[in-house]
């Protein structure tokens, strides 16, 4: 079986630096360079030859193994293919030797001491396309390293029908079945032992020359494991009510909408904004750090949030009083106040925690009546608010089921409208106005409109409004509105969406009433009522009546099919690269006008 090209970089003291292919050789005696051993050590152990002492070959002391120290942790992982290999002896030792590899190589070339000749360090090429790989992806199965970007290494994947490789450079493992980098417990805990053991041997001390302890995983004892047996089970799963502070059900709903979406989650439990750190006064970033650190502890019993409506009265004093107040006002309110604290914020080209999530563009195009020229505008949108119309019921019918497929198909019809074409400067009553989606956000969030205002009062539209626990907006694309639906808007993963919350409204007008919500927590739905949680199922969600929709998309990062990127636009095909979804949108709407040169660069 042949085996990866090695090469090995130069010295760094004025002689060749040029890289020189390094031949598959026995001859394992060279101390010029490293390469032989790693050849030797991906042969003997991608093979398969699990006898050999693959440790010794690369001069690794890698203790651990896949029964003892990592244990089997039946959780360990979302994805079964991952779990049915991790229960193959030998498959961790081989990823732990793997990016010790890698580690050992890049800690070699760090810790060069100034003035001191630079040791050659082995590199991999790609078996395909025999470039030289800064960052190799390696089959987990065969000694073959590929690129990841023109996908040589899926493709070798698919073809072979072998299972993994690995990123020896973050540790990252990849699933051909999944056709996603997957997570496991087992393989998380051998990334960072590896990467300690590489340090440790290493690595060289500046304080003292002694040798280094090297560090072994703590196992409990006799007493300690008893004492863990014992150890009552703290779960910290977010599922926590939040008391009414007098007609607050408006902001509890919201807040709870947003303690369950998976982005906002991850950003403010990631640490990426500190209340304790922040000195900006009546920030709603802190208000939203501090409020995760209080529902996903372990303190019993409801939350009170009231910095968060002090907070709120401070920078929007139309909600400054006790009063029932719109849950979608809030939630526009909210969303401003923690764009305008969140690091990133700016009036162009935002990347702050709002826009990344929540924002998409809106496009409307209008055609003139006499020369049919189109004039098209694109702006930012955080949600979108669809009528309810009032429909005409026939005696004793009962209330009109409407559907969100429906409302989404009526919000994207073309409709009358006045206009002074910029073209030919002629008015006319006939020209059509139509409103699209050009670019789709992550998190996606409808309003139905469900009040209609008065001069002295608000009235409440009760039409039932069926919703799906799966959205599809692919017939509500800029592509598919403009050109028909003969066009291909390009694969279901660019507008797959799956239901994560939903606010309900009980009452008959605006000014009262109360606000209830539903959300999705690890795969299962909870209702929340302020301060009461209770498991539901997921037919009382989608029979409830919903006056806000949030759906999250399910793939937040697009594979090139085999072959290149499809562009649903002029249905050519662009070199085949890995884009994220945001890219793909914006390339299919661009593909419109000359924006996708621009995309694409001169080339």
């Amino acid at each position: 079986m042949p085996v990866p090209d090695i090469v090995t970089h130069g010295s760094s003291d004025g002689s060749d630096h040029s890289p020189t292919r390094q031949a598959p050789s026995s001859d394992a005696a060279s101390t010029e360079s490293s390469s032989s051993d790693v050849e030797e050590t991906i042969e003997n152990d991608y093979i398969g030859t699990q006898d050999t002492d693959f440790g010794t070959t690369l001069g690794l002391d890698v203790t651990m193994n896949d029964q003892s120290e990592l244990g089997v942790l039946e959780s360990d992982s979302d994805c079964p293919h991952i779990r049915a290999r991790l229960a193959i002896p030998g498959f961790v030792r081989q990823y732990t030797l793997a990016i010790t590899w890698r580690a050992r190589s890049q800690l070699q070339s760090s810790n060069t001491e100034s003035g001191r000749k630079r040791p050659k360090i082995a590199v991999v090429r790609c078996s395909s396309c025999r470039t030289t790989l800064p960052r190799p992806f390696v089959c987990m199965e065969c000694p073959v390293a590929g690129c990841l970007m023109p996908g040589h290494i899926t493709d070798h994947l698919r073809l072979t029908g072998h299972g993994f490789f690995v990123d020896l450079t973050s540790g990252s493992m990849f699933c051909s079945e999944c056709d996603d980098f997957i997570y496991s417990n087992r393989l998380d805990q051998a990334h960072s032992l590896a990467l300690l053991s590489a340090e440790e041997q290493v690595a060289r001390f500046k304080v003292s020359s002694s040798p280094r302890q090297q560090f072994r995983p703590w196992a409990p004892d006799g007493q300690a494991a008893s004492d863990l047996a014992r150890a009552t089970q703290v779960q910290c799963s977010g599922l926590r009510g939040l008391v009414n502070m007098g007609n607050t059900c408006y902001m509890n709903v919201i807040v709870q909408t947003m303690v369950h979406n998976p982005l906002v989650r991850n950003y403010y439990m990631s640490d990426k904004h500190n209340y304790q750190l922040c000195e900006t006064k009546e920030c709603m970033s802190c208000e939203m750090d501090r409020l995760f650190t209080k529902i996903y502890s372990s303190e019993p019993g409801p939350f009170v949030p009231t910095s968060m409506l002090h907070c709120l009265w401070v920078k929007s004093s139309e909600l400054a009083t006790y009063a029932q107040h719109d849950a979608h006002e809030f939630f526009i309110s909210m969303l401003s106040q923690i764009h305008a604290t969140t690091p990133g914020s700016s009036q162009t080209n935002c990347t702050c925690l709002v826009h990344s999530t929540f924002a998409g563009l809106l496009q409307s195009d209008v055609q003139c009546g006499h020369c049919e020229n189109v004039t098209s505008r694109s702006e930012i949108m955080l949600d979108i608010s669809l009528e309810l119309k009032q429909a005409p019921q026939s005696a004793g019918a009962g209330n009109t089921e409407m559907t969100l497929l429906s409302c989404l198909k009526r919000f994207t019809q073309p409709e009358k409208t006045t206009y002074k074409c910029d073209k030919c400067e002629k008015s006319s009553n006939d020209a059509t106005k139509q409103f699209s989606i050009r670019k789709l956000p992550p998190v996606l969030c409808f309003q139905l409109k469900r009040f209609e205002v008065g001069a002295a009062s608000s009235n409440k539209i009760d039409h039932v409004v069926r919703f799906g626990a799966t959205l599809n907006m692919a017939p509500f694309s800029s592509v598919m509105v403009r050109k028909g639906t003969n066009k291909n808007p390009g694969p279901d993963s660019m507008y797959e969406y799956d239901l994560l919350a939903v606010v309900n409204h009980d009452g008959q007008t605006m000014d009262n009433g109360h606000y209830t919500n539903f959300a999705r927590c690890q795969d299962r739905w909870y209702k929340f009522d302020d301060a009461k949680v209770a498991r539901v199922t997921l037919q009382e969600c989608l029979k409830s009546s919903a006056y806000m929709l949030v759906y999250v998309k399910r793939h937040l990062s697009y594979r090139a099919p085999p072959g290149g990127v499809f562009i649903p636009e002029d249905g050519e095909l662009l070199p085949n690269i890995d884009m994220s979804e945001s890219m793909l949108m914006e390339l299919s709407a661009a593909a419109q006008d000359d924006e996708l040169l621009q995309l694409l660069g001169d080339d």
